[in-house]
Formats: C-alpha cells, structure tokens, sequence
C-alpha cells in the first residue's frame, strides 16, 4: 500500500513529465519565427496593458489553448508516460516493501524460531521423563486394579 509520501513523490513526477512534455509540444507546435518574433519588450508590454483580471483568466486560456494546439497522439503519450511512471513508483515501492521483509522481518521471524527450538530442546528430556512416569504410573494403576 502506498504512503503520503509515495503518492507525494509519484505526484511530483508525473507533474514534472506533464509539463516538460506539454512545454516540448508547445515548443514544437508553436513555429521557432513565431517564437523569435515576440520579444520580451512585447511580452512586458503586454503585461502593462492588461488588467490583472485578464492577466489571471490567460493561463486558463491558454491551457485550453494548448490543450486544443497539442494533438491528440501527444495526449495519449502523455498519459502513457503517466502510467508508466506510475507503475515504476509502484514496482520501487514493492522492492521498498521486500528490502523491509526481507532485512527487519524475516529476521525477527528466524529469530522467534530459534527461540523456540531452543525451548524445546530445553524441555524434551523433562517430557521424556514425565512421559516414563506416567506409563510406570499407569502400570501401577493396572496392578492394583487386578489386585482387586
């Protein structure tokens, strides 16, 4: 079972692919004069002009924007990527999870065995005496009850 912090370092790798991968498919759908052509002096003018109500609506724009410029192939590579990551937190996390058994509680269980053969052994010439005591006593038992 997974963790807070598994699913926090699953979530910090599947954003981190999520957006290097949106900013490559950007990056490639978006033509490099395009990109040449809008210099910075652009862009902070931009930014003076508008009002803070439409600079904080843009990134809702243009993630729609992207999500309808980003074909549907590169989707689907992304969600791909996603669940591979996924299976690959999951799979460290069981080696996490066998590293655990096989160092803290496999150990503990040989441990505990030992324990108990050693008790065993300790107690079997007692048992083995307590056993011929019995069968004497019953024999006695016998004896008296045809003596009768």
């Amino acid at each position: 079972m997974l963790d807070a912090k598994d699913i926090e370092i699953i979530k910090a790798i599947v954003s981190d692919a999520v957006n290097t991968s949106v900013h490559t498919a950007v990056q490639e759908a978006v033509p490099a004069a395009v990109q040449e052509a809008l210099p910075s002096a652009v862009h902070a003018a931009v930014q003076e002009a508008l009002p803070v109500a439409v600079q904080e609506a843009l990134p809702s724009a243009v993630h729609a924007a992207v999500q309808e410029a980003v074909p549907v192939a590169v989707q689907e590579a992304l969600r791909e990527a996603s669940k591979d990551i996924v299976r690959e937190a999951v799979e460290q996390s069981r080696q996490n999870m066998m590293l655990l058994y096989e160092n803290k509680i496999e150990p503990n269980f040989r441990l505990l065995a030992e324990g108990h053969a050693a008790i065993l052994e300790r107690f079997e010439p007692r048992m083995a005496d307590a056993e011929r005591r019995l069968d004497d006593l019953e024999t006695d038992v016998l004896v008296l009850k045809t003596s009768l």
